[in-house]
């Protein structure tokens, strides 16, 4: 089994992957752009990267509950 954990953010995200228990990668994905919504497609792009390399496998995703603040609410309003 492969876990896939993902410390969100729009800014940088963390990654570990493990098998079993065992942690086999981690990386901190960053992003440098003032728009939000690049941010998040970047951010999704890199991830959904990743999962693509792990796909063969069975896979279970973590990730922590993200609440978003009022600029992140109001880019995606627009």
């Amino acid at each position: 089994m492969i876990t896939i954990a993902i410390d969100g953010s729009t800014k940088n995200s963390g990654i570990a992957i493990f098998k079993e228990d065992e942690l086999i990668r981690y990386e901190c994905i960053s992003q440098s752009s003032k728009d939000v919504l690049k941010r998040i497609k970047n951010m999704t792009d890199s991830i959904e990267k990743i999962y693509k390399e792990y796909k063969d496998n069975d896979i279970q995703i973590i990730m922590e509950q993200i609440i978003p603040d009022n600029l992140i609410i109001y880019s995606l309003q627009r």
